[in-house]
C-alpha cells in the first residue's frame, strides 16, 4: 500500500451555534486559533472571511487550523474527536 503524503495546509472550519473561543475551549491539547497571528487578539470579524461572503455570525464561529508536514492521521483524528462536543446535534 502506498503511503499518502500529507501536505502542509492552513484552513478554517466554521462551527454553527458556537463562537470560535467556545469551540477552542474543547481543544485544550490542540494548537489552533480564531485568527491569524497578527490579529489573534482581535474580536473583530476577519476581513478575509467577510470578503469570502461569510456573515458575521458564521465568521465569528470559525477556527483556524494549520497542519504541518509531520501531522499524522491519528493527530487529525484526535482533533476531530475533541471537536465533536462542540457540534450541535
Amino acid at each position: 500500500m502506498a503511503r499518502q503524503v500529507l501536505r502542509p495546509a492552513l484552513f478554517r472550519v466554521p462551527f454553527r451555534g458556537s463562537t470560535g473561543p467556545q469551540a477552542l475551549a474543547a481543544l485544550d491539547a490542540v494548537a489552533a486559533s480564531t485568527g491569524s497571528a497578527c490579529h489573534g487578539d482581535s474580536t473583530q470579524v476577519s476581513p478575509v472571511l467577510r470578503a469570502m461572503g461569510l456573515d458575521a455570525s458564521r465568521a465569528q464561529g470559525t477556527i483556524r487550523f494549520s497542519l504541518g508536514r509531520g501531522a499524522t492521521r491519528d493527530e487529525i483524528g484526535f482533533c476531530v474527536e475533541g471537536l465533536r462536543p462542540t457540534i450541535p446535534h
